[in-house]
């Protein structure tokens, strides 16, 4: 009787530890089903730490591509409600930086752009495009804050698919002629910032 005690008792442990495998597996799996992110350190967004975005020479190539061409046009709104083409600004160097309040290198990176864009006020526009959140949610994060920036909604994403948007944060650097000549994906330093301004004649 007490080896068949004991064998039932080591088969309910065995039980129990198969079932708990069980249930983590599961909620693992309905973590990323409810759409959990995981933030590299590049700024690019992925669905687990596994699945992290990478520069592929296909994506590279794909970019590369597109630089020295002209920019794509659109039009957005801004939080005033006005229209806002990305041809209004044909003549002056522009830069679209592609952001959202919930990825942090984005907020992390914006009082260092926002920094550029008033010492060169005048010679630069930067267009601040959100990656499809609610205008209210917008307005919240930017608050009483006075920025020297154009703030766009892109509640479609529609400006981003125009871009190919690889992750965010996303930069675009477009001279006065309207060429595309850069592309940053990933958080920007100053010194990077500034030599990608420099490719198009800004701070120059």
């Amino acid at each position: 009787m007490q080896k068949k005690s004991l064998f039932i008792n080591a088969g309910l442990v065995v039980l129990i530890i198969l079932l708990g495998v069980f249930l983590y597996k599961q909620m693992d799996t309905y973590k990323q089903s409810m759409g959990q992110e995981e933030i590299s350190s590049t700024g690019l967004m992925a669905q687990s730490p596994t699945d992290v975005p990478e520069m592929t020479d296909e994506v590279v190539e794909n970019y590369s591509r597109r630089l020295g061409v002209t920019a794509p046009d659109f039009s957005l709104k801004s939080l005033d409600g006005e229209e806002v083409s990305l041809s209004d600004y044909l003549g002056t160097p522009v830069m679209i930086n592609f952001w959202a309040t919930w990825c942090p290198p984005c907020t992390a990176e914006m009082p260092l752009i926002d920094e550029f864009a008033e010492v060169y006020a005048g010679e630069l526009v930067v267009l601040a495009v959100n990656a499809g959140e609610e205008k209210a949610d917008v307005q919240e994060f930017i608050g009483a804050e006075e920025f020297h920036m154009v703030f766009l909604l892109d509640s479609s994403n529609a400006a981003a698919e125009k871009y190919f948007v690889y992750g965010y944060p996303a930069s675009m650097f477009i001279d006065e002629e309207g060429l595309l000549q850069a592309i940053h994906i990933g958080e920007l330093d100053e010194d990077g910032l500034a030599a990608y301004l420099s490719e198009i004649g800004v701070g120059k």
